[in-house]
């Protein structure tokens, strides 16, 4: 992912040609003109769109191809079947009264540190100084902490990892906290229950660098006296500001001294049901699933905390449908008769897998923006996060969770969704301690774990139970949401399974094209006993595409609504398209030769060597060449370019979500929801080999051709975002508001395309379309295509 290169760092790249291109720095265009109306323009001839407020079904299904749309929204409502079934087999021991019950199967869900059928073996992740290597005895995490005191064996001892800690380490995350009997170091109590004293966490930037003698350590930077004089982190009076402030990254604790506190995240926060310790809720007596959204048979159902003690759960989520008594959420209709609450097929069940497939991946991310999409401040207020690429692996587990498609009923399921974390785990999971790995202990090639995370899972599903082994997988969901989506999933399971990914890359000679090297699934790794032969043969010895069409589905990448603030789906007035082509982000300057095939080297390479922004308005380069607010470009621009980075690359959701005709370039490679809309009426696709002839290319195209696209991209943009939570609730309405009264309410001329919209069709979103698209799979599934 292109935008990954922040994290990452990267090596400069040897490419003679790029790094001479003289690229103009901080440019600044005029500011946009917003569009002057014109009854005779091209741009309203032509008859009018639909207010997106319309609701026939000829109106949603504007755009799509195929009847997947019409025939979704044309099927028989049916009644809710309640009450779910309830499981009633009980767990041993309570599971240790740390783990959660399923009550279905008997077998418990253990949070980070326990492992066991009865969550009672303590399993590790030590804070470290090195991860485990060929001489190591198998199968034991490398740790640099005593067995009791948790603090750090020798500082002196040389070598780094993330988890290395100058302090206390709770070893059952790899979490450093203040130690060495300071005023705020962590305090222990027994298991199950929390600390005496949380302490103040000390991770990076609070690595130290000396100890207290002032000798020098070759693992940190942080001096002695920051952490641990009197005025340090670890030992500086509350009413005192330190000279250091480590940050409080734990989920949960806020405040500039770590004093404060709001919920941590959780899937749909428990429902009310239970309590959430760093992404793994710990349910009430009684209550079960990864989302305690079961009760045990046998046992009355009590109201969730969402109607008495928590209220602000209501801002992030709600009860599932499945949840709640039709009898007591009885409907209005239009002729003001009360009924029955109904529902459309897809029915999905959702997984509870072991949680260390997703829920443990939240608890060792440690730092409390990773890897989700939402999260609370203080008075437990909610906001969104932006500096995630991943987000939607945990959006659309919780949208499925919380959605009226959702069974509590397997007996009854159209699909099975596989709820795994596969890229929380490779980022900022693995490699911050010697545990977890699957299963050798490198951190090259990180697809080598998710390829053998999928396999055991599957063996899981299959001994626990019958529902992959009666359709051979079929009817299973799987979400493969990093860069190179399904490219290296294991055969057996990506042949079967329905796939949800972002990159659409055709055929089955294919090899990692990334230039981040962990993530290079070429890469083979054979280590005994722990991978006795090469992993690759997963998905080698029966090779198949990234990306099957008859199968698949590209969905979008997450984006919060303020990304696309600017739009008039946001209703924002219109601005003067003066920009013929954008693009902004990385070009490679720091990357490997081949990274994203070199397409955006090559633009960046034509745009600047031959004067094209002066020339033809064509703004390609980083934010150091186009400074400025990145939603403004992209909104007055014609077309925007459409190219892979590491694999896939969001450009196209940035594009069309402002409006903007996508130029696609990725030769073999399919983009999001190609073929589910038809994408040749609203984009423009060029072969690689033909960038040289961009400027051509693009002038050639006639202003009523232009109209006609943007006029197309406009009866599907909606269908780029992902809008259904209570959260986007919450806030959409709050930048609706603001872009009416800064000029978008002064543009209504409802004739015009990119009329402002004054509420976004949530029920077309991008969650919805996906769902629409399973229900248009059930006829092929129950075909035997």
């Amino acid at each position: 992912m292109d935008e990954y290169v922040r994290a990452r760092g990267g090596r400069r790249l040897l490419d003679d040609d790029l790094q001479k291109v003289v690229a103009e720095q901080d440019f600044r265009p005029p500011p946009p003109q917003h569009l002057r109306w014109d009854p005779e323009s091209s741009a309203v001839k032509g008859g009018t769109l639909p207010h997106p407020s319309a609701r026939t079904v000829e109106d949603r299904c504007l755009g799509t191809t195929g009847t997947w749309c019409s025939n979704f929204y044309t099927q028989q409502s049916l009644p809710i079947n309640f009450p779910p079934p309830r499981g009633n087999v009980s767990c041993y021991r309570n599971c240790n009264n740390v783990g959660v019950c399923d009550y279905d199967t008997g077998i418990c869900l253990c949070p980070a540190g326990w492992t066991g059928f009865d969550c009672s073996q303590p399993v590790n992740r030590p804070c470290t100084f090195r991860t485990r290597d060929r001489r190591d005895p198998y199968g034991i995490p490398i740790s640099h902490v005593h067995p009791d005191t948790k603090e750090d064996l020798d500082w002196r001892t040389p070598g780094w990892m993330a988890s290395r800690c100058a302090g206390y380490c709770d070893d059952s995350v790899g979490m450093c906290y203040c130690g060495r009997g300071s005023k705020h170091r962590r305090i222990p109590s027994g298991i199950g229950q929390p600390p005496v004293q949380f302490g103040r966490p000390m991770i990076n930037p609070c690595q130290i660098g000396e100890d207290e003698h002032g000798n020098k350590l070759d693992w940190g930077r942080t001096p002695y006296e920051e952490l641990y004089g009197p005025e340090g982190w670890c030992e500086a009076p509350e009413t005192t500001k330190p000279i250091q402030n480590c940050g409080c990254v734990h989920d949960g604790l806020l405040g500039h001294l770590c004093t404060d506190w709001s919920e941590s995240n959780c899937p749909n926060q428990c429902n009310g049901h239970g309590n959430c310790d760093q992404g793994f809720c710990k349910c009430h007596e009684g209550w079960y699933g990864t989302d305690c959204a079961r009760k045990r048979a046998g046992v009355p159902m009590e109201p969730s905390d969402m109607e008495s003690t928590r209220p602000w759960l209501n801002e992030v989520t709600k009860l599932p449908q499945a949840m709640i008594n039709p009898e007591e959420n009885k409907i209005t209709r239009p002729d003001g008769q009360m009924s029955l609450p109904t529902r459309k097929r897809p029915f999905i069940y959702v997984y509870d897998l072991p949680a260390e497939y997703n829920t443990r991946m939240t608890q060792f991310r440690l730092a409390s923006r990773a890897c989700v999409w939402r999260s609370f401040h203080g008075n437990n207020a909610s906001y969104f996060q932006t500096e995630n690429t991943y987000m939607v692996e945990m959006y659309l587990h919780e949208a499925l969770l919380s959605s009226s498609h959702r069974t509590l009923d397997p007996e009854e399921a159209d699909f099975f969704y596989v709820p795994a974390y596969f890229t929380c785990y490779m980022w900022p999971v693995l490699g911050w301690a010697d545990f977890p790995w699957w299963y050798a202990p490198s951190h090259v090639p990180r697809a080598m774990h998710i390829s053998n995370m999928i396999m055991e899972i599957k063996h899981w599903m299959q001994r626990t139970y019958p529902w992959w082994d009666r359709r051979g997988g079929k009817d299973h969901i799987w979400l493969m949401a990093h860069d190179e989506g399904a490219c290296s999933m294991p055969s057996e399971v990506y042949q079967n399974s329905i796939v949800l990914s972002h990159w659409g890359r055709l055929g089955v000679d294919h090899v990692s094209g990334t230039g981040w090297p962990p993530d290079n699934y070429s890469t083979p790794i054979i280590w005994p006993g722990y991978q006795n032969e090469d992993w690759r043969k997963l998905y080698m010895d029966n090779p198949h595409p990234c990306y099957d069409p008859k199968k698949d589905l590209l969905i979008p990448a997450f984006k919060a609504p303020s990304h696309f603030r600017h739009s008039p789906l946001m209703g924002a007035a219109p601005s003067e398209r003066d920009i013929l082509l954008f693009f902004r982000g990385d070009v490679g300057l720091h990357r490997e030769k081949w990274y994203g095939r070199r397409i955006r080297q090559t633009l960046y390479q034509l745009s600047h060597g031959n004067g094209w922004r002066h020339k033809h308005q064509i703004f390609i380069g980083t934010s150091a060449n186009y400074q400025g607010d990145y939603g403004v470009y992209l909104a007055r621009s014609k077309f925007c370019l459409v190219a892979p980075g590491d694999g896939w690359s969001s450009r196209a959701e940035d594009s069309i979500l402002h409006g903007c005709i996508p130029l696609v370039v990725m030769d073999g490679v399919h983009a999001v929801f190609e073929g589910a809309l038809d994408w040749s009426k609203f984009s423009i696709r060029i072969n690689q080999s033909d960038l040289p002839k961009t400027v051509d290319i693009l002038s050639a195209i006639s202003e009523e051709r232009i109209v006609e696209m943007q006029r197309e991209l406009t009866k599907v943009w909606h269908r780029f975002a992902y809008v259904t939570s209570p959260l986007h609730r919450q806030v959409m309405p709050g930048i609706f508001h603001h872009n009416q009264i800064g000029g978008g309410n002064r543009w209504n001329h409802s004739e015009h395309f990119f009329n402002p919209y004054k509420v976004y069709p949530r029920k077309d979103d991008a969650f919805h379309t996906i769902i629409q698209w399973l229900h248009g799979r059930m006829e092929n599934m129950s075909s035997g295509r």
